[in-house]
């Protein structure tokens, strides 16, 4: 999947996401399927003065677009789907997901969250009540399956910026015995937050992240 913004009206912006269809990402074997045009409020352009607290009443416009560029399937398919930055991803991801893709990604994201749910209610309790606090939902599987849903694509948009500004890969921040694999997904996420931008995908995923003890980290990031 690929994303693109820009600035209300955004009047190239779904054009740009359509051109992305079929574009193999560096470092990938696998082309982009589906492509997310973001169309950012154009009151956000103003300074940097509370920015964070700005973005965080914002609401963002979102379409999907999936298949063959020349001839691309739009979710929605008039409009735009209206939603704050704490929310798109999981959402297009139902929206726009084949069948045989999407029960290939229920399932390993069932698996993921289940797994979390079992060492949090055996030895950490509190990891699905910060979760469900960071998506403003009750705590439970589905907030659980949401939370992994939404770091399983952070760590897929990861792989698209793999090498601009350089990022490393996951696999080689796995393989860093210098760093567990949470710090240095945190602390690549920030980078790229910083350098490359995709403020929707990784500032909702990083804090979803940051409470979930290291060793739950590394069996489900992997897993996911």
């Amino acid at each position: 999947m690929a994303v693109e913004t820009e600035y209300a009206p955004a009047a190239a912006v779904e054009n740009d996401a359509i051109a992305r269809l079929g574009k193999t990402p560096l470092r990938s074997a696998d082309p982009i399927e589906q492509a997310v045009a973001v169309r950012v409020p154009n009151a956000l352009r103003r300074g940097q003065a509370d920015l964070a607290e700005r973005i965080a009443a914002s609401d963002f416009e979102y379409c999907v677009f999936s298949g063959d560029p020349a001839s691309p399937e739009r979710w929605p398919e008039t409009g735009w789907l209206v939603c704050g930055v704490d929310c798109p991803m999981h959402r297009t991801r139902d929206g726009v997901a084949t069948p045989r893709r999407r029960k290939h990604v229920d399932t390993r994201m069932r698996r993921a969250s289940r797994d979390l749910g079992r060492r949090g209610r055996r030895k950490f309790v509190d990891i699905e009540r910060n979760l469900g606090r960071i998506l403003n939902q009750r705590a439970g599987e589905q907030t659980t399956r949401m939370a992994m849903t939404t770091i399983a694509n952070a760590l897929t948009f990861h792989a698209t910026v793999v090498g601009v500004h350089g990022i490393p890969p996951v696999a080689q921040l796995r393989d860093d015995p210098r760093h567990t694999l949470q710090s240095a997904l945190l602390e690549t996420w920030r980078r790229i937050l910083r350098e490359v931008n995709y403020l929707p995908i990784f500032a909702v995923a990083s804090s979803l992240l940051a409470p979930i003890r290291a060793a739950t980290c590394r069996a489900e990031c992997s897993r996911t």
